[in-house]
């Protein structure tokens, strides 16, 4: 289909986008989102329609040496509405070489889109600076990108073969590449434990939850989560256990798991994460499934009240509940 072809030729990850050409009928100009006030618009419009300030061009002058600082600041801001996430990098790292305060909220928003891999300037920021980056970003960023980033590199081609990370930007990455079904743990550990041994447990927890749902191995996929929670009952962010809580829920059958994660959610519950809403929603759900059909309507049903919601999927999945109908994948 046309818009297929079209919405891959241009990496349009988001509606919606809007593309400016060149008379020559070359891209030269990406504003993605709809979240910008008229004036804004505009002012990005003009942007557009100035060959000086068209992506192409900046490109051409940073090639050609052009390293000022306001120059890069309009660069960078090209390429983060191209979603050029291959040159980003280059551009960022240039610019908060020339920085002396990396904690300013634009330089933040830099580092996270410029700090693709281990080398990048802003990857010791993140490390050094988690809770200053967090609070401009999300809580418990910075220790997922750290997590992913080494991953990346030095865990993921071992667990798969013809490995390919795609990264689309806004933390949408994906991993192709065919499961290797025969991994050896104790090698991936000492791989990560010589390079940066202070990130052990993180990364193979990381490593091995995401190769567990690759293998929809359930059963391991739990006791990765609970061995580590055993171990470091504070550590895990609330946004973090949620989400394994929901992949328990949405993909396995098995009793002792579904208990598991509703043990978790609680844990995310009683928490003062970001979320509230969130978790008392897969808590909810998980009780439905483990056999709670009453706790779990009377639960959902404050939710949606409290939301003051009269339709949408929340009331849909109450009256699958009252139904006895599934709510899960």
């Amino acid at each position: 289909m046309m818009t297929e072809k079209i919405k891959d030729n241009f990496k349009i990850l988001a509606y919606p986008t809007y593309l400016y050409f060149n008379p020559n009928g070359e891209l030269v100009y990406k504003i993605v989102g709809a979240n910008y006030d008229p004036t804004s618009f505009l002012e990005n419009s003009k942007l557009a329609l100035d060959p000086k300030t068209q992506y192409p061009t900046l490109k051409d002058q940073f090639v050609n040496g052009k390293r000022d600082t306001a120059f890069l600041a309009t660069l960078i801001k090209a390429g983060i509405n191209s979603s050029d996430m291959k040159s980003l990098p280059t551009f960022i790292n240039s610019y908060l070489k020339s920085q002396t305060n990396l904690l300013t909220k634009q330089n933040i928003i830099y580092i996270f889109y410029g700090t693709q891999s281990t080398t990048d300037f802003g990857f010791e920021t993140l490390q050094k600076h988690s809770e200053a980056i967090d609070s401009v970003i999300g809580k418990g960023f910075s220790r997922k990108t750290v997590n992913r980033l080494i991953f990346n590199e030095t865990v993921f081609p071992m667990l798969k073969t013809n490995a390919v990370i795609k990264n689309y930007g806004g933390g949408m990455v994906d991993y192709q590449g065919d499961l290797n079904k025969s991994v050896d743990w104790q090698t991936v550990s000492n791989l990560v434990k010589n390079k940066f041994p202070d990130r052990l447990e993180e990364v193979n927890r990381f490593s091995k939850t995401l190769y567990y749902q690759w293998a929809e191995d359930w059963t391991k996929y739990a006791e990765v989560v609970s061995e580590y929670l055993e171990k470091n009952p504070n550590q895990l962010n609330p946004d973090e256990l949620s989400d394994y809580t929901e992949v328990i829920f949405q993909f396995s059958n098995d009793s002792s798991q579904l208990q598991k994660a509703e043990s978790w959610s609680k844990l995310s519950m009683a928490s003062k994460g970001t979320d509230p809403i969130r978790y008392k929603v897969i808590n909810t759900r998980l009780m439905y499934k483990n056999g709670k059909k009453a706790e779990a309507i009377t639960q959902m049903q404050s939710v949606i009240d409290s939301l003051g919601q009269t339709s949408g999927q929340l009331v849909d999945e109450v009256n699958k509940m009252k139904n006895n109908e599934k709510t899960w994948f």
